[in-house]
């Protein structure tokens, strides 16, 4: 039961670091810090200024998606090999660039589900998950370099 327990935190490290995961710590004046990967202090959000108004024209004319539909996309293995749960690291870069060109912006996880979605006008959300924990996802080469060709690799160079 232990060894599951491991996997599945695993698993969701990984889908959330994969995704731009932050972390907050919250200090004992009762104000919090957020930082991401490595302990990088970000700004704290509370603190963060007021967007600017956008009226129902803007709206109008970026063509939003007000009902509220996100896709969520699920990669398995980032691979070069046939089968239903494979990219090859090439179709990988090539689905982000696609996505890209079409408008779509990554979001975390943790922000789609805090309802913190901050892309620019126009420009649709998308939320990138990454299911069984695989070495394809997040691997380090024997040199401690990271594979080039796994999927946080690919991520963090795009």
């Amino acid at each position: 039961m232990k060894l599951l327990a491991r996997y599945c935190a695993l698993c969701i490290a990984i889908c959330m670091c994969a995704a731009g995961c932050n972390r907050s710590t919250v200090r004992p004046n009762g104000s919090s810090t957020e930082s991401g990967p490595g302990g990088n202090s970000l700004p704290d959000r509370s603190a963060a200024p007021k967007p600017p108004t956008t009226t129902d024209a803007d709206l109008a004319k970026a063509t939003v998606n007000e009902s509220g539909q996100i896709p969520i996309l699920e990669y398995h293995n980032i691979q070069s090999r046939r089968g239903d749960y494979y990219r090859s690291p090439a179709q990988f870069r090539g689905d982000l660039d696609t996505l890209y060109r079409e408008g779509y912006r990554p979001v975390s996880l943790r922000d789609y589900l805090d309802n913190h979605i901050d892309v620019p006008l126009g420009m649709t959300p998308v939320v990138f998950t990454f299911d069984d924990g695989s070495r394809t996802q997040f691997h380090y080469q024997a040199d401690g370099s990271l594979d080039p060709d796994c999927a946080y690799a690919i991520l963090k160079v795009f």
